[in-house]
């Protein structure tokens, strides 16, 4: 019988409230228990998270340095040798915004208690109408889990920046145009590959769109944050 339950488990993605994911993922969890779904039809709720470290130096005597220098959970403060100082603040985000993957035995009845959670917006492969969403394919799921093991570039925001950087940006400004299809360095998706649509070589920035769970999405990146796929 627990054979046969786990060859019938599939995962399923559910869009919710932007920025609330673990929120949600952790009352879906409560309310599965309470339906007693959760460890039986209800194998698995997984949100994919990302470390993000921003990391800005201060010189001595710096008018931009903060009063206070207090460590917290998220911050992290470093005196340097020139008498300066460094603070290296860490942010767990979603590594796919507004969505969260739960790994189960569809029926009507979890599909019902899912929806009907607060912050939770629907399932993708869902037109609604009372149609069940399909699952997607486990080869999909591997690959998303490949990409998530994969270490994402760390980007320093640093107050004193450098003519060096000024001068990589103004050569990545060359030769990106609109139709290139490049990757993402940094941030949430890297690793992904993209299109650009728009360029804006006044502020360094480019438009660039790229397929997620069959929805296009649009961002602006830095030219830094990418590389031209060859």
């Amino acid at each position: 019988m627990q054979k046969e339950l786990i060859y019938k488990t599939q995962w399923f993605i559910v869009t919710t409230l932007g920025g609330k994911e673990v929120a949600i993922k952790d009352a879906l969890i409560e309310k599965m228990k309470n339906y007693d779904y959760y460890g039986n039809e209800v194998k698995e709720i997984k949100v994919f998270t990302t470390k993000k470290i921003d990391v800005t130096t201060y010189k001595k005597n710096d008018p931009n340095l903060p009063l206070s220098l207090k460590n917290t959970k998220t911050i992290k403060w470093e005196s340097q040798p020139d008498g300066g100082y460094k603070k290296i603040k860490t942010t767990i985000t979603n590594k796919f915004p507004n969505y969260i993957f739960i790994n189960m035995t569809l029926n009507p009845d979890i599909w019902y208690a899912i929806r009907n959670t607060t912050g939770v917006m629907g399932f993708v492969g869902s037109s609604g109408k009372g149609i069940l969403p399909t699952p997607i394919n486990i080869h999909e799921f591997e690959d998303i889990v490949e990409k998530y093991k994969a270490k994402s570039q760390v980007i320093a925001n640093k107050i004193d920046e450098n003519t060096e950087k000024t001068n990589l940006t103004n050569k990545k400004s060359q030769q990106f145009k609109v139709g290139n299809t490049v990757i993402i360095m940094s941030g949430n998706f890297a690793g992904t590959k993209a299109l650009i649509t728009k360029i804006d070589n006044e502020n360094n920035l480019a438009e660039i769109q790229f397929e997620l769970f069959g929805r296009k999405n649009k961002f602006n990146l830095n030219f830094n944050d990418l590389k031209l796929d060859k």
